[in-house]
């Protein structure tokens, strides 16, 4: 993912990197507590503050989120062909995946970085995420039939989807309750109470307290076009 730099950085540990005002980053990986993010600069690889840097606003990024969740998200809040998303992938860190919506299935491919930064799920390379989903929202990602990229068009009865992730552990004390780990994504489902929210994976739903998650994304719903609002 693209990202321009908003205020000028100056490390104080080894591992992060020093950027300057209006510098082009690539975004390579969002750390747990949702305050760093790893990046590539044109002269290293390292860590930066996320309140020193603008990202390019990309809808389809869903973080940390399980296979099993993104499956849910797309068949039962999805409605149409080509929905997909992209994720932090779980077998390989620092990579992605892409999961998609196709002849009423979910496909998921894995998208390999090499040694020169390059991003490909077949033998064409990319420069950035960005570019690669442009491309396949134009040409098929399958070998054997047509499959294009789509933006997610909710389902009518999941007209709002608010995608969270959790800022700490959360232990459960009743039985109504959801349990999570920090840097988990999770579903909210009804934020009406100011404290409790109710939240869902797809293997089990509950109440959650609102302090522990932080909003990243909202999908909602509108005459003929979806939108997708970034809360980074």
């Amino acid at each position: 993912m693209e990202a321009v730099v908003t205020s000028d950085f100056f490390p104080t540990g080894t591992e992060e990197v020093d950027a300057r005002q209006g510098e082009k980053l690539n975004v390579l990986t969002f750390m747990d507590n949702g305050e760093w993010v790893k990046v590539e600069t044109a002269r290293r690889v390292g860590f930066i503050p996320m309140n020193h840097i603008r990202i390019k606003p990309i809808w389809w990024y869903f973080g940390k989120l399980k296979r099993i969740d993104a499956e849910w998200i797309l068949s039962e809040c999805a409605r149409n062909e080509g929905a997909f998303l992209i994720r932090s992938s779980e077998s390989h860190p620092g990579e992605f995946s892409l999961s998609m919506k196709h002849n009423n299935a979910i496909e998921h491919y894995q998208i390999r970085k090499d040694h020169l930064g390059k991003y490909s799920i077949w033998q064409l390379k990319f420069a950035s995420l960005n570019l690669l989903v442009d491309h396949y929202q134009r040409a098929s990602i399958s070998l054997d039939e047509y499959a294009y990229l789509a933006p997610i068009e909710p389902h009518e009865r999941h007209k709002t989807i608010v995608i969270a992730v959790a800022l700490y552990d959360f232990e459960t004390q009743e039985e109504a309750e959801l349990c999570f780990r920090r840097g988990q994504t999770l579903i909210i489902t009804d934020r009406s109470d100011e404290n409790w929210w109710q939240a869902r994976t797809a293997h089990s739903k509950g109440f959650i307290p609102a302090c522990y998650v932080r909003i990243i994304r909202t999908l909602n719903e509108c005459p003929q076009v979806s939108l997708f609002k970034i809360c980074c």
